[in-house]
């Protein structure tokens, strides 16, 4: 019985493991091919929260819970100040995270479970990530769950903080995945920004493989797509990311949760500035000032 057992778990480990091929990681391109007065530099973050998401909280409970994962990703915003980046991209959803529900495609059930989470993009996260933006000089881009004032209305959204710590645009998600549909709105069209390096579009996961968001942004000519994700396969992020950089002849800063790991810079033909896989943490690239 003991052998049957260990080999069932030997048999377990080892497809688990099997599913990420790991790759040799490239964290960031060679700086001295990008000089500071012709480039800005950025990052993207491949992160976690350690604990699923709790459910049936009190919003005083999902409130410590954000708090915990805001502090953690302020670490990541310090590390890449420290390494001259002045631009830094979070996964999807970065300040919630996920639940354990694998009836539910490890997703909220409803709006009903969903909603201790959700905050107004001026609330608390704005105000704790606006304070950082201030003190690094940095732009933030801050997945989160967006409620609509006065509604249960609830957006699967990134913001944008600028290095003076206001807010410049929300994205709302177009092409929603699985079961999103229970509990966020579909947004309804694309969001940009004008930074050092031009114009940057604003995308979350899913919507990397939608023809019709990747035309919106195909006719606005944008210098670069920021795309905060949670991939939900092994192994397939980045050929995505390298897709959409052909598609739309643009950079793609590409950051991702680390449980289906991939995350990079990609540049406009489909090469790679950087492509991490097997580690938590940040991935550099370049965008040339404008």
């Amino acid at each position: 019985m003991k052998l049957l057992l260990f080999t069932l778990l030997l048999f377990v480990s080892q497809n688990l493991y099997a599913g990420l091929t790991p790759i040799k990681e490239i964290f960031s391109p060679d700086e001295s091919h990008y000089p500071s007065t012709l480039y800005q530099k950025v990052a993207v973050l491949q992160w976690a929260n350690p604990k699923d998401t709790p459910i049936d909280v009190t919003a005083a409970q999902a409130e410590n819970f954000k708090q915990t994962n805001r502090q953690a990703i302020a670490y990541y915003i310090e590390e890449a100040n420290n390494n001259g980046a002045n631009l830094l991209v979070t996964p999807e959803m970065a300040v919630v995270g996920y639940p354990f529900q694998p009836e539910f495609d490890d997703n909220f059930s409803s709006v009903g479970q969903a909603a201790p989470y959700a905050e107004e993009k001026t609330g608390p996260t704005f105000k704790f990530f606006s304070q950082l933006a201030r003190q690094y000089e940095m732009y933030l881009h801050i997945g989160f769950l967006e409620k609509v004032p006065k509604e249960k209305k609830f957006f699967n959204s990134v913001m944008v903080i600028s290095p003076e710590g206001k807010l410049l645009v929300t994205y709302h998600k177009q092409n929603l995945f699985g079961g999103e549909y229970r509990y966020i709105q579909e947004g309804n069209g694309p969001q940009t920004y004008n930074g050092p390096a031009g114009r940057i579009g604003l995308g979350v996961c899913a919507d990397i493989y939608d023809s019709t968001f990747l035309n919106q942004y195909r006719n606005l000519k944008i210098d670069a797509l920021s795309l905060s994700s949670s991939w939900t396969i092994h192994n397939s992020a980045y050929s995505y990311y390298v897709s959409a950089s052909r598609t739309l002849n643009t950079i793609i800063l590409g950051s991702n949760h680390n449980y289906y790991p991939d995350a990079g810079v990609v540049n406009a033909d489909g090469s790679e500035q950087s492509h991490i896989r097997q580690s938590t943490g940040l991935a550099y690239g370049f965008l040339l000032l404008k």
